[in-house]
């Protein structure tokens, strides 16, 4: 299965995870500015974890997460398909976007593409996310690809002293 580089719009580009991208991978999921943005990611993490997460991607005959760096010229995101059930033929989607990246089209440009890759590569049948109620531009994009609300789970993130609510989203693709 072809896991390498995609061109799309303007300069924005993915390409597969790598090992040289662990310090940039650390740096970010130890920032204060990105942290309070993700889901999961609540402590600074160890480099180790880093390497080793690496390691665990987009390996194998049948993955279970398919990784890809979104560039713009640098690093400003990643993007993911994790938890490939190769039975039921789902997957949970994650993307996450520097802040100063942000508004630049990069989020758009992974959505659709880990949608593509999901579908004619994978043949997956559905995608399904959690977003933070909070963040409505993610879920902008999400409904402009066509994900639908399935639910929402009250008080399942805590951040900043307080309890917010997730949307879970799903895609059918077949």
């Amino acid at each position: 299965m072809d896991r390498g580089s995609t061109r799309r719009k303007g300069k924005i580009e993915l390409r597969g995870v790598e090992e040289q991208d662990a310090e940039f991978l650390y740096q970010w999921a130890s920032s204060s500015e990105i942290t309070p943005h993700t889901l999961g990611r609540r402590f600074p993490m160890q480099i180790s974890s880093i390497h080793e997460w690496i390691k665990m991607s987009n390996c194998g005959e049948f993955p279970t997460r398919i990784a890809y760096l979104i560039l713009d010229g640098s690093p400003v995101g990643l993007a993911q398909l994790d938890q490939i059930d190769w039975i039921a033929k789902t997957a949970w989607l994650g993307v996450w976007v520097i802040p100063v990246a942000r508004s630049a089209g990069c989020g758009s440009v992974a959505v659709k593409h880990l949608i593509k890759f999901a579908s004619e590569s994978f043949g997956l049948r559905q995608i399904r996310l959690l977003v933070r109620k909070d963040n409505q531009p993610a879920i902008l994009i999400y409904h402009r690809f066509g994900f639908q609300p399935e639910g929402e789970l009250e008080n399942a993130e805590y951040r900043d002293g307080t309890f917010q609510n997730l949307i879970l989203m799903r895609l059918n693709l077949q």
